[in-house]
């Protein structure tokens, strides 16, 4: 099948794409930070990774509720027609998946915290309010396995994302990738 071309009004809007892959950017950086202090010994250092992931985390809560606020009053641009209609459905699906992730880790860290009595800094700059009234560290183990569970499950959503979208570019040959990426000028 012929690269088809990208039609005027298939592409995502540019707010659009830049609220994706700045989110893909800062969604990997905090589960790299999460990660890597993981399994790290107490200390500053440690201290310091979990600092830096809850300021991402939280930049990302921001950065959903943005993203959700943009496409409520801007809606996607519709599948391409050729999509059978249960691919349609699923790459909806997917989407929700990641949409309901990006909202459930950054809230269950910020539980998390709270549950501990740890503040959280927006974007390391403004503290939010506690979630709860007092600690509650038996909460917080829970949260936290869940909110691990969880970015485990939103790495491999992501992966299947990839996935599908360099599958519609290298093999269906069709436009779903290329109305996500940023046009040049040239």
């Amino acid at each position: 099948m012929a690269r088809m071309t990208t039609r005027q009004g298939q592409d995502y809007s540019a707010v659009a794409k830049l609220l994706h892959w700045l989110m893909a950017v800062v969604i990997v950086a905090a589960w790299i930070f999460g990660f890597l202090q993981d399994d790290m010994p107490n200390g500053p250092e440690r201290l310091a990774l979990i600092n830096t992931h809850k300021a991402i985390g939280s930049t990302v809560l921001v950065l959903v509720a943005l993203r959700i606020l943009w496409r409520f009053f801007n809606p996607a641009p519709p599948l391409p027609g050729a999509m059978a209609t249960w691919l349609q459905l699923a790459a909806r699906a997917g989407h929700l998946v990641l949409y309901l992730l990006m909202l459930a880790l950054p809230l269950s860290g910020w539980l998390i915290s709270s549950a501990f009595g740890y503040p959280v800094m927006l974007a390391g700059l403004i503290e939010l309010p506690s979630l709860l009234a007092e600690k509650n560290p038996s909460l917080g183990e829970l949260v936290g396995d869940v909110h691990g569970a969880m970015a485990w499950f939103l790495l491999l959503v992501v992966a299947g994302h990839a996935a599908m979208a360099l599958k519609h570019h290298f093999i269906d040959r069709d436009e779903v990738l290329s109305r996500m990426l940023p046009r040049l000028p040239f």
